[in-house]
């Protein structure tokens, strides 16, 4: 099968239709968003040059969570591409809380036991739940880096507004409304072509990107300045795209 072929029966039911659909919308990101898709493309190409060179790490658990944090963030991208705007800030928070893991267990290798020990009974479970707190990761990021941390929070309270917790937000913000002598009827799309949502999203994406990288270099100061990715992380920062700054 090419890229010019489907299976029979593709797009042919509501759910392979609305999937072809979200695609489309994906591509045409990519055509016609092309300095945004670009900078996207930088930032991925800084977790993956670094996910090349992770061996010999002299730490177990936070490469695996890198991995998650890279994944995490290009599923996130296939979403606010596609349109599916709330459910893409569900994952950049997520992308923001496997970096915070990395960095938390870095700093405090015995929290890793704790964690681990959620899935051996109650007592783990409420332990873990109690112990490894959002707010307490945060301060701890905040106490390395300033800056970082107060990127990490804001961009985190933006996920929840926007999508990654159920609020009002997240159904008025991709709601149309309709009226006529006889009704006034409501659209909720769940794909979202509006441009200021696309470019707020894309926007959040990089940020969360960035914000990811710069917590993941406290992990591994050395290797990321060895590979040059520091430089390259401030590069991306200060970029703007159509004269919006990140």
């Amino acid at each position: 099968m090419n890229n010019k072929t489907v299976p029979e029966g593709w797009g042919e039911d509501t759910l392979s239709a609305f999937i072809d659909l979200a695609n489309t919308n994906t591509l045409g990101a990519f055509v016609h968003y092309k300095d945004w898709f670009t900078l996207l493309q930088d930032i991925d190409s800084i977790f993956n040059k670094f996910s090349k060179h992770m061996l010999n790490v002299s730490v177990f658990y936070e490469p695996f969570l890198f991995v998650r944090a890279h994944s995490t963030y290009r599923a996130a991208i296939r979403l606010a591409t596609s349109g599916q705007m709330p459910e893409a800030f569900s994952l950049l928070r997520g992308c923001l809380e496997y970096s915070l893991y990395g960095f938390y267990f870095n700093r405090f290798p015995s929290a890793i036991q704790t964690w681990i020990g959620r899935d051996e009974s109650e007592a783990g479970k409420k332990k873990a739940r109690n112990t490894l707190t959002f707010g307490k990761m945060l301060f701890e990021l905040k106490e390395s880096s300033e800056a970082t941390g107060s990127a990490a929070r804001q961009l985190y309270e933006r996920t929840i507004d926007a999508g990654a917790h159920p609020n009002r937000k997240t159904i008025t913000l991709s709601m149309k409304r309709e009226e006529t002598d006889e009704l006034v009827s409501f659209d909720l799309a769940q794909l979202n072509n509006n441009p200021e949502m696309l470019l707020f999203g894309f926007k959040t994406c990089s940020q969360v990107g960035i914000c990811a990288l710069k917590i993941f270099k406290l992990v591994f100061p050395e290797r990321f300045d060895l590979l040059g990715l520091s430089g390259l992380i401030e590069e991306v920062s200060g970029k703007k795209i159509g004269g919006i700054p990140l």
